[in-house]
């Protein structure tokens, strides 16, 4: 059973991944898609920006950490992160969510 985390009053889509022919679009790829189209995406943090860099701020955790761009005063439930170019490891796409422990101790999930 889905939950309403973000307590929508409500439905609303968000766009976040495109698949062709069994393969991921880059993400600015993507991107770029979904603005043509007038499509509203999850927020995007970071943009353009080497991962190493980003962190130079704050931890992993403490980046998934924060509240949501979407609803005022509500906690994210993390954020996820995935190369600006596909990339795949062993056959399994490379990429990363970080649940974030403030979130998940303010829940019921």
């Amino acid at each position: 059973m889905h939950k309403n985390i973000y307590k929508l009053k409500n439905f609303k889509v968000l766009f976040f991944d495109i698949l062709i022919d069994k393969k991921y679009l880059d993400g600015l790829d993507w991107l770029k898609i979904y603005a043509t189209l007038n499509l509203e995406t999850v927020p995007v943090l970071a943009k353009d920006i080497l991962l190493i860099n980003w962190l130079q701020k704050f931890s992993l955790k403490d980046a998934s950490n924060g509240f949501s761009i979407l609803i005022d005063k509500q906690l994210r439930e993390g954020i996820v992160i995935k190369p600006i170019i596909e990339e795949t490891i062993e056959d399994q796409r490379l990429i990363l969510k970080q649940r974030s422990p403030e979130y998940l101790a303010n829940s019921d999930f």
